[in-house]
């Protein structure tokens, strides 16, 4: 499917739909652009997918302890093998279970048309939304994020 055969969901607040920001969700770089210039940048990372063998960096929401940092490959591996030493979640996740975002209308693709009922593979959205990253637009919001949050 192509990025924009993904529809964006109605919001909703139930407890499975709060459960989804347990990983935090990606977005385009243009996304993720406005969020940066909105202030939220110490709660984003930067985070991978491996595509054709090689990374595609994107900036996304942080895993709590990685904000303005890198994403944590331990996290990854511990969700895996069923351990929770690691604390997982995303820290634009407020106290009430939604995404500080949302009311802002900053929410990342992945997030607006993740819900409950959801009928399509989650994968392949995921893989989309990488896809924008490796691009020149992608790349330039990667090289921001590194000099203002990382330092490199």
């Amino acid at each position: 499917m192509k990025l924009s055969e993904f529809k964006d969901s109605k919001p909703c607040a139930c407890k499975a739909c709060k459960y989804m920001c347990h990983r935090p969700c990606w977005g385009t770089p243009k996304e993720i652009k406005k969020i940066l210039d909105a202030g939220f940048g110490k709660k984003l990372m930067l985070d991978w997918w491996v595509g054709n063998g090689k990374n595609i960096y994107i900036v996304c929401g942080a895993n709590p302890g990685h904000g303005g940092g890198h994403a944590p490959q331990e996290e990854f591996l511990n969700r895996l093998m069923g351990n929770s030493l690691l604390r997982s979640g995303c820290m634009l996740q407020a106290e009430d279970g939604l995404c500080e975002l949302h009311g802002v209308g900053l929410k990342p693709k992945e997030g607006r048309t993740s819900h409950h009922a959801q009928t399509f593979d989650s994968h392949a959205l995921h893989e989309e939304i990488a896809r924008t990253w490796n691009t020149p637009e992608g790349k330039k919001i990667v090289r921001r994020f590194k000099k203002e949050f990382i330092g490199s």
